[in-house]
């Protein structure tokens, strides 16, 4: 982190303008890397963020430095280790206002999703992990749910992929299971709560879709469902998106939104949608 200092928040924009990522959604800390990768980003190797491994602190630090730490940021622990979820998050273009921290940052008691529901999955988690931290937390649940076969995977979506995540096997059982059958729709949801005390928020977001995997998909997602879902009106599936469509057809990112504004938070993000953006062209 010794190098993080001499990036500031101008000369990172300064990169994002000339690589042409400038309003749409990536800020300064998303093009940030761990470890080894920060000194290639710091040369201006910028153009594909989503081959970096995502390190909240380093991106923090970094654009805090840079701005002189003009004033305190405000506070926020995102419930996640997961490196998808974390990217997601930032992509948003929401929390460039706040102190970032994940689970990394902090030891906190596992959770255990005892909930019947994806909210109240994401308010368990939120509730834990506040009580640990004692800061602002951001926690969710996604569910991937497909009509036909009564829900399923739904709000078990991770865990039906075993101990060893092999998702690959579920999704191959659902394809043969809808093999004969006409009705391919399902849904991603994703439950997003917000807890700082007493202060509780639960939004809940969905993107409709059809279930596609072994038709369309080209690039595999061996961490999910993301190969076997393409959301209504987009040209492929979420796997082979690029980041901006990703953002676009995200439910965590229309949870977000919803939670922006009832938290009245959302008058201090400046838009990250460019004018004109077909988002139902290509991928």
């Amino acid at each position: 982190m010794s190098d993080a200092g001499s990036f500031g928040r101008r000369s990172m924009n300064q990169l994002l303008k000339e690589e042409g990522f400038q309003g749409m959604g990536i800020f300064p800390s998303t093009i940030l890397a761990s470890g080894e990768k920060l000194r290639e980003c710091s040369q201006g190797v910028t153009k594909h963020p989503e081959r970096y491994s995502f390190s909240l602190g380093v991106a923090v630090e970094c654009v805090a430095e840079g701005a002189g730490r003009a004033g305190k940021m405000q506070e926020i622990v995102l419930g996640t280790t997961n490196e998808a979820k974390i990217a997601d998050f930032l992509a948003s273009g929401y929390f460039q206002n706040f102190q970032v921290y994940t689970l990394r940052d902090f030891t906190v008691p596992e959770v255990e999703e005892t909930g019947s529901t994806l909210e109240e999955n994401a308010l368990l988690k939120a509730r834990v992990i506040f009580n640990a931290t004692h800061r602002p937390t951001l926690a969710d649940d996604t569910g991937f749910f497909v009509h036909a076969l009564g829900g399923f995977p739904g709000l078990f979506a991770a865990r039906v992929a075993g101990p060893e995540k092999d998702f690959a096997r579920v999704k191959a059982d659902m394809r043969r299971k809808l093999a004969a059958v006409a009705d391919k729709t399902a849904h991603f949801s994703t439950a997003l709560a917000f807890v700082e005390g007493t202060r509780e928020h639960v939004i809940r977001a969905d993107v409709a879709g059809l279930f596609v995997y072994g038709d369309e998909a080209v690039k595999q997602d061996p961490n999910g469902y993301r190969d076997a879902f393409r959301p209504e009106g987009a040209p492929c599936t979420v796997s082979e998106m690029t980041l901006e469509q990703k953002a676009h057809f995200s439910p965590r990112n229309k949870a977000l939104t919803q939670l922006f504004q009832e938290l009245g938070l959302l008058k201090e993000v400046s838009a990250s949608t460019p004018s004109g953006r077909n988002y139902f062209e290509g991928c």
